[in-house]
Formats: structure tokens, sequence, C-alpha cells
């Protein structure tokens, strides 16, 4: 009977020292896991918090007040353009009814200046049934017939200048329409639309605050999370002090063997109190653990400013599509304002077009003060010639009458040239290629500089974990606090196998028996640790 009991605290004692055992090689892995998921977090703590510091210079009011000034600048210059585009056209609208008036002006001219090479056949064949000694008549008719000739010459030329002149402003006016309803209708709204991203972009706060109130919450986690990894770097000593218990335990399962019991109370005391000292354990883990809920407490608030982040990026990236889409639209309205140079070769000018036109009619103006000197020799002529100069004296009529129709058309058609050329003057110049480069364009340069601040923004979001969306701390955290549980449900063993090792020394063995090998830590426990 004496061997009994030793033989029963051995059976006991030998699937605890297992137990331990089997416990050891579950929890090293464990704090493995928690120890890297930590290691993981601090690192991102610490790379989140330097991306936060330079997204928050980035998006500093000095950036977006030189967005908001470039917006400016844009939105001025959509108003001059919408403001030239119209005018433009306005002119082209009315220089289609000034062309056309023109025209059948100058065809009016060109019918009188028929009408006058009649007259001078119809002197010359009157000069020719009366006979003068002197030749007065054959010399007025000569006359007569050399300044109609010239003055139709001059009119050949003037038709063939007006006609090119039309020409070249014919294509103006379809490239000043072209122009201004691409512009009208495609840059200005672009324009428009660009203004309203960059000012909305300009004032908003939203991202500098959450970024900067992230970098604020960011902060003291850092000394929170290096108490935690020193915590968990005690892992090693953890397995160090349940050496001991391991020994312990083999020296009482040698001591209660068959033919050999616990030879004292002091022994299984010693046993218990070994045990004691090595299975307190619990204390970290639960500091671990509490460390965890707080991080991941605070990564409630890391979600909500990547959503925020999210948000200014799309924000951002709008921003940059459309100033490069405006970019590419202005470039393709100074193609527009290019004509084609089949259509449109020579002077582009349209304040020089008519200039040509305006000289030559000022030419046949001459031929007006020649023809009214004509028609008075026509009237001395007749007079001397006395009654067979009667035919004579209707000729010099028409002729009158002719030089007065021409007058009046010579002078509605320079009115008319005139108002053509300045009506012209409210065209676009055709763009030029000239060895000085392109003129300055504000609108273009101001487009550019909004997508290259706009890109250069966008890029800082979208580097940082914020901006990406992607960040890992939640993850890392969620992984430490998984594999902690773990840990702690084995201290839970491990404490619950200390309390069946008390109950065995204190000479209990229903006790040590009914007490559970697994489990949390009883309150009594976990009030003394």
């Amino acid at each position: 009977m004496t061997l009994a009991r030793p033989a029963s605290r051995g059976c006991r004692i030998a699937p605890l020292r297992q137990s331990l055992s089997t416990l050891r090689q579950e929890l090293s892995p464990l704090l493995d896991e928690a120890r890297a998921a930590v290691d993981r977090a601090t690192q991102g703590i610490e790379g989140e918090t330097a991306a936060l510091a330079d997204l928050t210079e980035r998006v500093s009011p000095k950036a977006l007040q030189e967005i908001a000034h470039l917006a400016t600048l844009l939105q001025r210059e959509a108003k001059a353009m919408r403001h030239d585009f119209e005018r433009h056209r306005t002119a082209a609208d009315r220089l289609d009814g000034l062309v056309g008036g023109a025209r059948l002006k100058l065809q009016e001219l060109r019918r009188l200046a028929r009408a006058a090479s009649l007259v001078a056949m119809n002197a010359q064949v009157v000069s020719g049934s009366i006979t003068v000694s002197d030749g007065t008549l054959d010399s007025f008719a000569k006359d007569m017939r050399d300044l109609f000739s010239q003055m139709a010459a001059t009119l050949d030329g003037v038709e063939v200048r007006m006609t090119a002149g039309l020409v070249r402003l014919g294509a103006l006016r379809q490239t000043a329409r072209a122009a201004g309803a691409f512009a009208l209708s495609e840059v200005v709204p672009c324009i428009d639309q660009v203004v309203t991203q960059a000012q909305t972009l300009s004032v908003d706060r939203t991202l500098p605050s959450a970024a900067t109130r992230l970098q604020a919450g960011l902060g003291p986690l850092q000394p929170r999370f290096d108490k935690l990894r020193a915590d968990l770097q005690g892992g090693e000593a953890w397995d160090l002090r349940l050496d001991p218990v391991d020994a312990a335990l083999a020296r009482a399962a040698a001591a209660s063997g068959p033919d050999r019991g616990l030879q004292t109370a002091d022994a299984a005391q010693r046993l218990a109190a070994t045990a004691a000292a090595g299975l307190q354990v619990t204390d970290p883990a639960a500091k671990a653990l509490s460390g965890l809920g707080s991080r991941v407490s605070q990564m409630a608030e890391t979600r909500t400013s990547e959503g925020v982040a999210a948000d200014r990026l799309a924000t951002v990236q709008h921003l940059t599509d459309g100033a490069r889409m405006l970019v590419d639209r202005l470039a393709r309205l100074k193609e527009l304002q290019r004509p084609d140079p089949d259509s449109a070769a020579g002077d582009t000018d349209p304040s020089s077009l008519m200039t040509g036109v305006v000289s030559g009619i000022a030419e046949l103006a001459v031929f007006d003060s020649k023809m009214t000197i004509l028609g008075l020799n026509a009237i001395l002529v007749s007079s001397r010639i006395g009654e067979e100069g009667r035919a004579m004296s209707e000729v010099s009529q028409q002729l009158r009458n002719l030089t007065r129709d021409i007058t009046d058309a010579l002078q509605d058609l320079t009115a008319s040239v005139n108002e053509i050329a300045d009506c012209s003057n409210d065209l676009p110049a055709a763009a030029d290629n000239d060895e000085a480069g392109p003129p300055p364009d504000p609108a273009r340069e101001a487009a550019d500089e909004i997508s290259r601040l706009a890109d250069d923004l966008g890029t800082s979001i979208a580097s940082t974990p914020l901006g990406k969306g992607d960040s890992t701390l939640g993850r890392d955290i969620a992984a430490g606090r998984e594999a902690l549980t773990g840990a702690s449900e084995r201290f839970g063993r491990l404490a619950a196998m200390a309390e069946r090792l008390e109950a065995m020394a204190a000479g209990d063995p229903v006790a040590a028996m009914d007490r559970p090998a697994t489990g949390s830590v009883p309150p009594a426990r976990r009030a003394a640790g």
C-alpha cells in the first residue's frame, strides 16, 4: 500500500511533463510570429510617419496657393479667350456680307468700264464721219480710246488683286470660324473645369488635416510599440524560466517511480515553488494584448485617413488629367489658327490683305478726273464743229453720264473695301513659325504648370502607404494579435499545470486529478499575478 501512492503521483507527473514539453514547442513559433508582426508594424509606423511628414509638406498652403494663383490666371485667360473668339466669329459672319457686296460692286464697275469702251468706239465712228481740217476730232477719239484702254487694264489688275485678297480673307474667315467654334466648345469649358478643380483643391484642407492627425496619432504609438517589442523579446527568458520546471518534473517523475515515492513533503513543496516561479508568465502576454488592442483601435483613424487620401488623390488625378487635356486642346487650337498653306498662300495678315486693293482703287480714281477733262474736251470739239457735231454732243453726254456713274461706283467700292479692311482687323492673325518662335501663350503655360504641380502632388500622395490604401499596419497588428492570442491560450494551460502541481504538493491527489489541464488562469492566481 505504501508504494501505490507514489506510483499514482508518477502517473500524474509524467503527462504533465509531456504537456509542458508540448506547450514549449507550440509557444516558441507563436512568440516568433508575434515578434515579427510587431517588428513589421513598428517599421510601418516609422515609414508612414516619415511619409506623412513629407506629404504634409507637399500639400502645404504654399503649394496650394500656387495652384490657386494659376487657376486665377487661367480664369482670366478664359474670359479674354471667350471675348476674342466671339469677336472673331462675329467678324467672320459680318465679312460674308461685306465680301459679297464688294464682289457685286466690282462687277458693276466692270460693266461701266465695258460701257465706256463702247462709248469710245462710238466716238471713233462719229469722228470718222466728220471732216475736221486740223484733226482735232481724230485726236479726241484716240485720247478717249487710250484712256478707256488704260482704265480697263487697271481695272483688270484691281480685280485680280481683290480676288486674291478675298480668297485669302475667306481662308482666314474659315480658320476663325473653326478656331472659334473649337475654342468656345472645347477649350473654354475645359479651362472652366480645370479652374473649378484647382480652386476646390486649393481651399481643401481635409487632406493636410487628416495627414496631420494621423501623424500625431502615430507618434505616441512608437514608444508603446517599443515596449511591446521589448516584452515579446522576453520570450527567451520565459523559455529559460521553464527549464527548472522541466527539470523538477523529471526529478519528481524519477523519485515517484514504482519502487520509490516522493521522499518528503519538503520535496513536494520545492517542486510546487519551482513550478509557480516558472509558470507565472502571463503578465507580459496580457500587456502585449493590451497594447495591441489600443493599436487596433487606432487603426480606425488610419482607415479613415486612407479614405480621405484616396478621395483627394482622385481629385488631384482629375486635375492632372484636366490640365493635360487643356494643354492638348490649346495645342490643337494653335493648329486650327494656322491656315492651310494651299488655300491661303501669301500674306495672311488680315490688316494687309486689302491694302493692294485699296491702292488699286486709288489708281482707278485718277481716271475719274481724266474722264471729266475728256468730257469737257468733247463739248468744246462738238461746239466748234457746229451742226455736224450734234452726234459728238451725244457722245459727250454719254461720256459725262459714265463719268458720274464710274465715280459713284468707285466711291462705293472704296467704301466697301475699307469696311472689309476694318472688319478684317477683328480676325485673328494666322499663327506663324518665324525664327523668333511662337508668341507667349499664358493659358498654355499656366496649364502646363498646373499639370506639373498636380502630377507632383498626386505622385507624392500615391507614393505613401496612406495614398496607396495598402497600409500593412492593420494586417501586421492582426497577425500579432492572433499569434499572441494563441500564446495566451498556452499560458492559460501552463497556469492550470501550476495549479495541479500545487495541489499535488499539498497532498490533495483528488484536487490534482480534478484540475483541468487547459484553461485560463484562475481568478486567485490572476489577482496574485
